[in-house]
Parts: C-alpha cells; structure tokens; sequence
C-alpha cells in the first residue's frame, strides 16, 4: 500500500483511539489496544447490549466526511499584526477567523476542545437556487481515496459531488464540521443552527447521528417574516428552524428568558432573599378555604356576598409566610387585606415559538445592514435580536460564542449588546471564508471586496453604536487572523536523507529563508509558527508569549514550553539555555523548534544536553 495512504489511516486510527481513551481508558490494555470484548462486557453487566442493527444516516460521500474530521490541516494561522496591538483589540480577548472554517475548526479543537458554551451557525441553506454547491477542495487524489476507501467506484461517485447542490453533497460538506464543533462544546453546551425546510429533516437526522437523539431539545421555530407570499405557488413560507443539542442534557441547567426592565420594575422591593412586590392574597376562585385571623380578631372567611374566601396557599403555607414575614395584614376603610410577597421568579421558560415582535425578522436584520452601511452590502442576514435572545437564554458572562459561518457579523453585534445590558464579559470567535463579493455589487462599489471585510467592519460600527448608547467598559475590540496553506520546503524534499550542514550546502539549499516562506500579509513567518504551534499547543488564541534571551539569539516561552524558531542557534545559546534552566531561571517541560532553522548536529547537541535534565523533552517540527 502507498506509503503516505498508510499514514493517513494511522492518523485517522490514532484519532479516534484518543477520543476513546479520553472516555474508556479502563478498556485499553497496556499496549494501547482496545479491548471491545470488555467493553461488551461492561455494557451487559448493567443489562444492555450493543445494537447492531440500529437506525443510521447514510449517504454517499459521508466515510469521507468522516476522513476529512479526522486528517490534519495543511494549513498554518496568521495574526493580524496590523490591527491586533491597535488601543481598541489589544486587550481584547475576542477572536475574528478569515479562511476556510473546516480548517480552522481543526486549528481550535486542541486548544478549545469541551470550552465552548454556545456555537450558532447560519449555514448555506440548499434551496436548489445556487445557494449552495460542495465548495470543499479534495483532500486526497481520486486514486488514494479508491485505495483508502477500498472502492474505485465509490470514490469516482465521491469526486462528482463538487460543485453539486445534492442532499449528499450538502451532508458531506456539513458532517465534519458539525462533528468538530461537537467536541468544541462544554459539557453543559449547546449548539444551534438556522435552517429551512429543504434540509432541516436531514440536517436533524446527521445532529442525531452527532449528538444523540437523547441530547436533541424542541426545535425553535421563528417567524421571520410576515405578508406577501403572492409570488408563492401554493403556501407563503413564514418561518425557519433552529435545530437545537445540547453535548450533554443531563448537564444543561434549566433554562430561563431574562426579564424585560419594563417587567421588572413591579418588583420594587428587595430583602434578603432577594427582589419582590406585596400582592393580595385572596383570589376569586380555587380550593384553598380557611379562616385567617385579623390582628384585631376579625375572621377572615366569606366575603361581602356570603361565599367563602379562596386563599392563593395552603393553610399551613400561609402560617409558615406569616411567620417570618412574608405575609401582612392591611387595613383599608376598616377593612382586613391580606398581602404575600410576590417574589421575582427566577424566570419564565423559553417557548420554541419565537415570534416576530420580540425575535425580529429578516427585514430588521436588512434594517441593521442598511442603518451601518448605508447600503444592502449582505442579503438575508439574521437580526442581532434574535442571536441575543438565545445569547441571554444559554449563556452566562465569561462564556464563549462560536459561530463559523459568520457572514456579517450578527453575533458579534449581539454580543456586545448582551455584555452591554449586562456587564457581561461573554467572548466570540467568529469565523468566515473570504468570499468575493459580487461584481457591481453595493458592497464591492462600497469598497469591500470579500464578506469577511464586511463583517468585521460591520463588528467595529456595531461597537460604536454601543459606546454611543452606552459608556461601558466592555470588551468591544476583536483580534483577526487568517488561515492559509502552509508553504512548501524544499528541504522537506531531503529530510530523510540528511540534516546537515555539509549537505545542504553541497545541494546549495539555503536554510536562511526558511522561516520567511511563513510570512503572511504583514506578518512575519515567526509570528506565523508561533500562533500555529501555541494553538495546537493548547494556549488558544491571543496569548503573547514572553521572550526569552539566551544571548544573540531570542526564544518564546509560552506555559512550560520554549519555541525556538529563529534562524541562529548555535551551541553558545545551548549553553546560556542550559545555565538558565539549571539556576532554575526557566522552568521548561518541553523545548520545541523549528527543525529548518537548525543544523543537524546543534539539534543532535540540544537533544544529549536536554537528556540529562529529568522532565524536559525536545520535540522537533518541520
């Protein structure tokens, strides 16, 4: 078999052993292996049993899909060193992502994995309009996925979704997508996406197969629009979805709307316990009937007409309230009232009717595009009320938003107008394909010639519009990257053949320029490496490594590991590097570097040297 199929196998394997190790480590032996038969066993120790024959979601392209989740991005991430240090983001801890969201997915699942509270996505809809056709670029060439797969004719088949718009095509693009953003979610997590009736039963059929049914909660249906439908065949189409699971709904507290100020100023009064309003305790009918004693002795029991009094609790409530003060008699033209206190509910369920006056629609969501820009520069975009009503529902402050199909910007918008109302400190990572801009456009006459600069302008107007309504110190900024391909080494080409210097300059390859094949917009290929490696390292995105002198030559240090990327490094910098870590001046589990940007036997030298300090490893990249 090719060699390079090979890898890729062990690559998907190795991930999928990970995951289950992560869960059912108890199931491994002490070679790695898992041991079905004693995972069987525990399952029919509690009387189940491993159904074989169960309901599944199959569709052509869909092993595929499952590849894609699983082999590695050959691409790299760039800051925006432009923007990133500006005074509005270089405290921000907001995240903005250019380029193609399946890879950037896998650039965060190491550093965001079981993080996420909340993830909405908008996808493509695939009305059959042009709306959608399978974008995605072929990992593989249709001859290694024939081997991979084990069928020729399967792959060949797999080949003909691009650029189609079938149910298959659309199932495939979205699977590892939504498979990676599943292991993104906190356990208490949720994720929703907006979708209409052309592919909502199998979108819900592919979540089911993802999540669980158990983990499905009652799709929202949102009116998003009201009148016209005379150009409509048969039925004016009103509403949309927005299928909702949760990762784990064993672990999803209740969920509650948050009150409108206009609903809580009833509740003017706040003791101990916490906000509430006095109420009468009579009520005109139920089957609470007993007599309550005035202080003045009066009985409390049948009312001016004669008919017995029904009281809003129970007897033994009542006594209970009175006893420590939540009841009191009023006395109104030498009449006895008997008031409770009405205490703020801790709030009303969420209905899965969201209706146009409270949710918005989609021409208030064209309003905010036209009210920004002055100008319809995006079509069809969701209105920031309806992003923040389920950014009040399910989040709370310091959560994290993931939306990867961001288009302009909505739930970044919603953000800021949620920690706004709140002091909240909720965070968004959004994501978006640079797409081009239709030719004579509104948006690209404005001068922007990609959704994505669309999107981030329209985040900067609506943090205006917040520090105009408001003065907040919430964090309005937003830090951008871009995900890109990695550069092609030449040196790659020889690697198994020799390190050395002697060598390369025999073949007259030139290490020096290495790290600069990196460089990207207005970044350097440092910076690149850098960000790449520290978000798969676990650091997420933002943290500025601290700097680390070992005479001429500057490493990172980012947590207990040291990056050494810079061209330079020679075995004087061993020896300072050493004496650091031996006067514990740097306290280091792991030293990586950059295996282009240092010879063969400098490497060979840190390597022994590293070996004798007990806990520090030397990890080499190329």
């Amino acid at each position: 078999m090719d060699q390079e199929i090979e890898v890729i196998k062990e690559n998907v394997l190795e991930e999928r052993l990970l995951e289950l190790k992560k869960y059912y480590p108890q199931f491994f032996d002490k070679q790695g292996q898992f041991q079905i038969d004693k995972f069987e066993e525990f399952i029919g120790q509690v009387g189940g049993n491993l159904n074989r024959e169960g309901y599944t979601l199959n569709f052509l392209g869909k092993e595929y899909a499952k590849l894609q989740e699983d082999v590695p991005t050959n691409t790299v991430i760039t800051p925006d060193v432009k923007t990133n240090f500006n005074d509005n983001n270089k405290d921000s801890e907001n995240i903005y992502i250019v380029g193609d969201n399946l890879s950037a997915l896998k650039h965060l699942r190491k550093s965001y994995s079981e993080s996420i509270k909340l993830i909405y996505i908008d996808p493509p809809y695939n009305t059959g309009k042009g709306d959608f056709t399978y974008p995605d670029k072929f990992e593989f060439t249709k001859e290694k996925l024939a081997d991979i797969l084990g069928d020729e004719d399967k792959a060949e088949r797999i080949f003909e979704l691009q650029g189609k718009s079938s149910h298959s095509a659309w199932l495939t693009f979205m699977l590892p997508r939504i498979s990676i953003a599943y292991k993104l979610l906190k356990k208490d997590g949720v994720m929703l996406f907006s979708i209409d009736e052309n592919e909502y039963a199998n979108l819900k059929l592919l979540c089911d197969d993802i999540f669980g049914e158990m983990n499905k909660l009652p799709t929202f249906i949102w009116q998003n629009k009201k009148g016209g439908g005379n150009d409509s065949t048969h039925v004016a189409e009103e509403t949309e979805y927005i299928l909702a699971y949760a990762r784990d709904i064993s672990k999803l507290p209740p969920l509650f709307e948050v009150y409108s100020s206009e609903y809580l100023k009833r509740y003017k009064e706040e003791d101990d316990i916490g906000r509430y309003y006095w109420d009468t305790f009579k009520r005109k009918s139920g089957k609470q009937y007993y007599p309550i004693t005035a202080p003045d002795g009066t009985i409390l029991e049948y009312d001016e007409n004669g008919n017995k009094i029904s009281w809003l609790r129970s007897e033994k409530r009542f006594y209970s309230d009175l006893k420590i003060g939540d009841v009191k008699f009023v006395n109104h033209n030498s009449k006895w009232n008997v008031h409770f206190k009405q205490r703020l509910p801790k709030g009303k369920k969420p209905r899965n009717l969201l209706v146009l006056t409270e949710n918005g629609t989609n021409s208030d969501g064209s309003d905010e595009i036209l009210n920004y820009f002055g100008a319809e520069v995006f079509t069809n975009p969701k209105p920031s009320s309806l992003i923040k009503y389920f950014l009040e529902v399910l989040t709370r402050n310091e959560d994290i938003v993931l939306d990867f199909f961001s288009g302009s910007g909505t739930t970044a918008d919603a953000v800021f107008q949620v920690n706004a109302d709140s002091n909240g400190d909720r965070k968004f990572i959004l994501v978006q394909l640079p797409e081009p801009t239709k030719d004579s456009s509104n948006a690209r006459n404005l001068g922007y010639k990609t959704i994505d600069e669309i999107g981030r302008e329209r985040i900067r107007k609506a943090a205006e519009k917040v520090l105009n309504n408001i003065k907040t110190h919430v964090d309005l900024g937003f830090k951008t990257y871009y995900v890109h391909e990695s550069p092609v080494l030449a040196l790659d080409e020889i690697e198994e053949f020799s390190n050395s210097e002697e060598v390369q300059d025999s073949l007259g390859i030139s290490i020096e320029s290495n790290v600069e094949k990196y460089a990207y917009l207005d970044a350097s290929g440092r910076d690149t490496l850098l960000t790449t490696w520290m978000l798969n390292d676990g650091e997420g995105l933002g943290i500025e490594p601290k700097k680390i002198i070992l005479f001429d030559y500057v490493g990172f240090k980012s947590g207990n590991r040291l990056y050494l990327i810079d061209e330079g490094f020679n075995s004087n910098n061993v020896a300072e590097l050493l004496r650091q870590i031996d006067s514990k001046i740097l306290v280091l589990s792991n030293v990586t570097v950059f295996a282009h940007s240092m010879s063969f036997e400098v490497r060979h030298e840190l390597n022994i040297a590293l070996r004798t300090r007990t806990g520090i490893s030397l990890e080499v990249r190329y």
